[in-house]
């Protein structure tokens, strides 16, 4: 899908960027509360996920995505992410592209996918998006679904020696093809 981007201000706020979708719905734009729920929603997942509460963190899941995982392989997943990954230091959620209520869906409603990148313990690089959902705008964001792409320090100084430092740079660009927003830092 292909994001338009258009700056969307009021008078007591500075400009704001807001990506929607081509083909969601025509001239709509979600407000600032809709976007601070999404952001929250993102953001306590992610909390749950980081404090190891996956059973929690399942619960926030949309039902859709529920009927294609059940909680103990959900939980196993995660663990072996927070294995890999080691402790966060930080997480940044940066963009976010909206739809509503696009064609190509089953469902109708609310979409939009929270760009992020992060660092980690034992992560040499790590990007990737989340995705939320909403019937409507009365109703909570449950996650569709989490992308990430990342690189073991191990498998960063794995390649680093064993190859050159343009190896591993290589290496890297296509694992973060798959966060095209990532920042040139993160890429």
């Amino acid at each position: 899908m292909m994001a338009a981007s258009s700056p969307v201000s009021s008078s007591t706020a500075a400009p704001r960027e807001v990506n929607v979708t081509a083909d969601s719905e025509t001239g709509w734009v979600p407000d600032v509360a809709l976007e601070k729920a999404a952001m929250s929603a993102a953001r306590d997942y992610f909390d749950l996920i980081d404090r190891e509460r996956y059973g929690e963190a399942y619960a926030a899941l949309d039902a859709a995505t529920k009927a294609q995982i059940d909680a103990v392989s959900f939980a196993d997943s995660e663990a072996r992410f927070h294995e890999d990954a080691g402790t966060v230091k930080d997480r940044n959620l940066y963009r976010m592209t909206w739809t509503k209520y696009p064609p190509t869906q089953d469902r109708p409603g609310i979409y939009v996918a929270i760009d992020m990148a992060g660092t980690f313990s034992e992560l040499a690089r790590h990007c990737g998006y989340i995705v939320l959902f909403t019937p409507d705008r009365g109703t909570a964001f449950g996650v569709m679904r989490v992308e990430r792409a990342y690189m073991t320090n191990a498998t960063a100084d794995a390649i680093r020696t064993e190859r050159s430092e343009t190896a591993l740079e290589a290496e890297w660009a296509k694992l973060a093809a798959s966060c095209p927003n990532a920042p040139p830092s993160v890429r």
